[in-house]
């Protein structure tokens, strides 16, 4: 919006709006469910608080579920329309591989957020679709030796006994 070529215009905004409505109808998204506000990225405004360059902007409305929900900034409409997904600890152990390290003096480590279950020090495991194998040394969390990780956490997994020519990748 802070571009010279916008300058904060209102019609602006609207057009665009418009035509990003349009793009993700054609793809599936209930465009009534999303927020579409005016920011400046480069200068924050109505990030976290309303522009005084915009004061045509009041507010986005959109319908979740039953409610109505209505803010003001890009903080407002995560805060108010974005929440966590379900992770069950209950269900088998499953982790999104986000990164395979070779760490001097440590061995293996697989780095990636646990979607599903919990993990603990012992346990054998199993990458897809290499269908690799190996065994549970030690975990990281936040740089901190723990005991277990659970569904939700990002993790760093110490894993021995994998085969070199078959590592997992990331993704897996």
């Amino acid at each position: 919006m802070d571009d010279p070529s916008v300058n904060y215009d209102q019609d602006r905004f609207e057009e665009i709006k418009s035509e990003v409505e349009k793009m993700l109808t054609k793809i599936g998204y209930k465009t009534k469910k999303i927020p579409f506000i005016p920011i400046s990225g480069l200068k924050g405004e109505n990030s976290k608080r309303m522009s005084e360059n915009m004061p045509w902007w009041k507010e986005f409305s959109v319908q979740i579920e039953k409610d109505t929900i209505t803010g003001v900034t890009l903080m407002d409409a995560l805060d108010k329309t974005v929440s966590q997904p379900k992770r069950s600890t209950k269900k088998p152990f499953r982790m999104s591989v986000g990164g395979v390290y070779n760490i001097r003096g440590v061995g293996d480590v697989i780095a990636g957020r646990i979607e599903q279950g919990i993990i603990t020090p012992g346990v054998p495991v199993r990458f897809y679709p290499t269908n690799v194998t190996g065994k549970v040394f030690s975990i990281e969390l936040y740089s901190k030796t723990v005991d277990k990780a659970e569904a939700g956490d990002r993790v760093g997994i110490h894993v021995k006994d994998l085969k070199k020519e078959n590592m997992p990748h990331t993704g897996d």
